[in-house]
């Protein structure tokens, strides 16, 4: 049985914005994650990617109040698109972001907005995998959030981010270039880093990733991320960082297979070497 869990508020302070794609199996269980928060004063926006199955109307099914659902004209191939125009009919003063397979721990709002409001562009918090913290959000990025961007890589999680509607806007919301499908959020918290936004980091998981896992990242188009990343913010420099190189033997291995990663490694050696010691070095 699905129940409503949300009154209609008369203030929207957060705009959580949930893509979709094919979830019909997965969709209530993280829809009603958002709907049990202790923090009420929010909207969600359900940003549909043409989906083949029946998850629009599952959706519909659960009568949320204070719920909207949209339609992209046509499939997009990622997430970009949906969340772009989930910001763009947003009305509350903050983003929060959702992947259709994540879930929120029923504090999440609460605790992000007593962090964010009035002090900080953007927050974010550790998830769990598996019941366990996710290595990499361990790590706190506030101090200097460009530089250890990327320093660490892709730290943040969009299910773990919440922030300030303005900012977004600002940095045009997430790329919809497809060599960045699946990096695009990587990309974005850069852009925001970039302008000086302010970055507050939640020491604690209020959340869990991938519990139903479908997610877009492939050998593949890890290259082509990585490329284009390095091009957008690494064109003149003499070396990337170490993440980059780990991402495309990883890669490399799974779709050339262990020869030409060990080729690319050996071409590389120094690089490599001197990555991984600018690594250890403290940012």
């Amino acid at each position: 049985m699905i129940i409503n869990l949300v009154k209609k508020q008369k203030k929207t302070v957060v705009s959580v914005v949930i893509p979709t794609y094919n979830a019909s199996k997965i969709i209530v269980e993280c829809i009603q994650s958002v709907c049990r928060q202790s923090f009420t004063s929010f909207e969600i926006l359900v940003v549909d990617d043409c989906s083949t199955d029946n998850t629009r109307q599952i959706i519909k099914n659960m009568k949320i109040t204070n719920l909207r659902l949209f339609k992209t004209k046509v499939n997009s191939g990622g997430p970009a698109k949906p969340r772009n125009i989930g910001i763009s009919k947003s009305r509350g003063q903050y983003i929060a972001f959702l992947d259709q397979d994540d879930l929120w721990e029923k504090d999440k709002l609460r605790t992000c907005i007593n962090e964010i409001k009035n002090k900080y562009d953007l927050c974010y918090h550790q998830l769990r995998y598996n019941s366990k913290i996710i290595n990499k959000h361990k790590i706190d990025i506030s101090k200097d959030p460009f530089k250890m961007l990327l320093k660490f890589g892709p730290i943040p999680t969009t299910s773990g981010i919440v922030c300030g509607k303005k900012i977004i806007q600002k940095v045009n919301g997430f790329s919809e270039s497809k060599n960045l499908i699946a990096g695009e959020d990587y990309d974005c918290w850069l852009k925001i880093a970039a302008t000086g936004g302010k970055f507050f980091f939640i020491n604690k998981p209020l959340g869990t990733y991938g519990k139903n896992s479908q997610r877009l990242t492939n050998p593949k188009r890890g290259v082509q991320i990585v490329r284009e990343i390095k091009k957008k913010y690494f064109k003149n420099e003499k070396y990337i960082p170490f993440w980059m190189h780990k991402s495309l033997l990883k890669s490399i291995c799974y779709t050339k297979g262990f020869h030409h990663s060990v080729i690319y490694a050996l071409k590389n050696i120094k690089n490599i070497t001197v990555s991984f010691i600018l690594l250890l070095k403290k940012a």
